[in-house]
């Protein structure tokens, strides 16, 4: 939700949806409001989302565990098609979605993990362009830390020997 000073320019507020077994203090930023996810209570999860403007949904499927699970992204998506303030949803997703039948990604489809998703993402677009002005999918493909940096190595003999050579 956004808020204004005095014509400023707008704060924005974060408000994070968990479940009852998340302990939501350890990871939210200073500021941040923590709300019940209760996605098979519609009331409950409407209150919930009332003043949301922008709702970002990360999935299971791309963020892990913690993230939405595929069946509850429907009624989560008509909580938020539901509430006056809602304007705009971004879902986070996973990458191959659409080349299913490609390598390497025919072998991370193989129990449908990938179909699974990508019905997750379309209903999401469906819902979202029934009522709602702006809505964005992001696909990530594996996330990793970074690698370092080579170490440093001693020179290769052969590396050297051209500067040594008599002339």
């Amino acid at each position: 939700a956004a808020d204004t000073a005095g014509g400023a320019a707008p704060r924005w507020r974060v408000v994070a949806l968990c479940t009852a077994s998340e302990p939501a203090a350890g990871w939210l930023p200073e500021g941040a409001d923590a709300r019940a996810f209760t996605p098979f209570v519609p009331t409950a999860l409407a209150r919930a989302l009332g003043d949301v403007s922008a709702v970002v949904i990360c999935t299971e499927a791309a963020c892990g565990k913690g993230g939405v699970e595929a069946k509850a992204v429907g009624r989560l998506m008509k909580a938020v098609a539901g509430t006056a303030a809602a304007r705009r949803v971004l879902v986070v997703s996973s990458h191959g979605v659409e080349r299913t039948s490609q390598l390497p990604f025919s072998l991370a489809n193989l129990l449908g993990q990938l179909d699974r998703q990508r019905s997750t993402e379309q209903e999401v677009i469906l819902l979202s362009k029934k009522a709602l002005p702006s809505h964005t999918v992001v696909r990530f493909g594996k996330l990793s830390p970074p690698s370092p940096p080579p170490a440093a190595r001693a020179p290769l003999a052969r590396e050297i020997a051209p500067e040594i050579a008599p002339e």
